[in-house]
């Protein structure tokens, strides 16, 4: 009982609130209109309903879209960039060989010093690891120069070695002698011939011009 007499009853949505827009959505799907029930049917709560089930799909579609863009942008570029090219089966699994030895690298105060074909076939199971690669599954792994690391895979379309450099510290000479910055620290993408459809992580060496990059794998055609 309620003070001054009088009782109180539920308390319905408010005039115009997304509530009410809802309770007449339904009630018109259901044949409500007909039935000879009476609806609060105010004209400005009718064309908020509409809005709102607008904004709701529009809200839908472009979030659909967000997400298709993001997950293309995370998976299909060579530089992580919606507009990168896509990768081929060698560098995605030079991808994961990458990942494997930042990790090692970082567990071992920034040396690469010990990261050899055997601790990386442990830490990539699904790869195999050698010297000389003959396909995409095969990684070769090169550490003849202390604090660098060299990986490369053979890329059957178009054929070459599609490969990356690891420098994990200044070296007195640039690995690749045709690319002086490979003297400094970082991370080289880079691309070269593959005699008779072999990758040696030992004598491979992209040719001059912009076989090796810092973004992303090189697009360009062999000489």
């Amino acid at each position: 009982m309620a003070e001054g007499g009088g009782t109180s009853g539920p308390t319905g949505p408010a005039p115009g609130s997304p509530e009410e827009a809802a309770i007449i959505l339904r009630a018109l799907a259901a044949g409500a209109a007909s039935s000879g029930r009476t609806l609060p049917m105010r004209k400005g709560t009718i064309v908020a309903a509409v809005v709102i089930v607008v904004a709701t799909v529009l809200g839908l579609i472009v979030g659909a879209d967000y997400l298709r863009h993001d997950i293309d942008a995370n998976t299909t570029a060579g530089n992580g960039s919606a507009t990168g090219p896509v990768l081929t089966p060698a560098e995605v699994n030079l991808k994961s060989a990458v990942s494997a030895a930042a990790s090692y690298e970082a567990a071992h105060g920034q040396s690469l010093q010990g990261l050899t074909a055997t601790v990386l076939a442990r830490a990539v199971p699904a790869l195999d690891f050698s010297a000389v690669s003959g396909s995409p599954g095969t990684i070769a792994v090169g550490t003849s120069v202390p604090g660098s690391l060299v990986m490369t895979s053979f890329q059957t379309n178009p054929a070459a070695c599609v490969g990356v450099l690891l420098v994990a510290s200044d070296e007195p000479a640039a690995i690749f002698g045709s690319y002086p910055v490979t003297a400094r620290p970082g991370t080289y993408f880079f691309e070269a011939p593959a005699p008779a459809g072999l990758c040696n992580a030992l004598t491979v060496a992209p040719p001059p011009g912009s076989y090796v990059l810092t973004t992303g794998f090189p697009t360009g055609a062999l000489p």
